[in-house]
């Protein structure tokens, strides 16, 4: 196990705090508040709680698309990891597809969400990330796997149609936006 410890060190090094955040995330931690002071110590502890083995380390740089990692780390590529995950997937494709859009959000549209969402959450938790702002919709219970017609409505009220698709499109399929 101290192999696996030493590889996710050589991981985190390599992480920015966004990519950080993206995984923690992907395993499911709500406290992001932690993220601001120490990311990749926050990182370290929430893959050290979570089921982890090399296949699903390989799954998360996959879905952030670090393939640099992938090959340099631990020694794979995009293809194989794929392969390997056909049988299937340690990561909710919920979570997946909320870091997705999370990546085509650009500042204006988190300005407009957060505008939308002024009456919902409080001011200090729209100042961040589209992740931060989904975090916080879950601990509210306005947002989940099953629950994501608030979220559809704003992209579509922001003009951003093409995320909102895949949004519709996740809940009518349940995965594979």
């Amino acid at each position: 196990m101290s192999g696996l410890y030493h590889t996710l060190s050589q991981i985190t090094d390599e992480l920015s705090t966004d990519e950080c955040k993206r995984i923690c995330y992907l395993c499911g931690a709500l406290d992001t508040d932690k993220f601001s002071t120490d990311p990749r110590g926050m990182l370290q502890s929430v893959l050290c709680q979570t089921r982890m083995d090399y296949v699903f380390l390989m799954e998360l740089i996959l879905k952030i698309k670090r393939y640099d990692l992938l090959r340099e780390v631990l020694s794979t590529n995009k293809s194989t990891v794929e392969g390997l995950l056909k049988n299937g997937h340690s990561v909710s494709e919920y979570r997946v597809l909320m870091a997705d859009v999370s990546e085509d959000m650009d500042t204006e549209d988190l300005k407009s969400l957060a505008f939308l969402l002024r009456g919902t959450l409080p001011e200090n938790k729209l100042e961040n990330s589209f992740l931060d702002i989904v975090v916080e919709l879950e601990k509210l219970d306005q947002l989940s796997s099953e629950k994501m017609d608030l979220i559809e409505h704003c992209l579509r009220s922001i003009h951003r149609a093409d995320l909102a698709k895949k949004i519709s499109h996740y809940q009518q399929t349940g995965k594979n936006y």
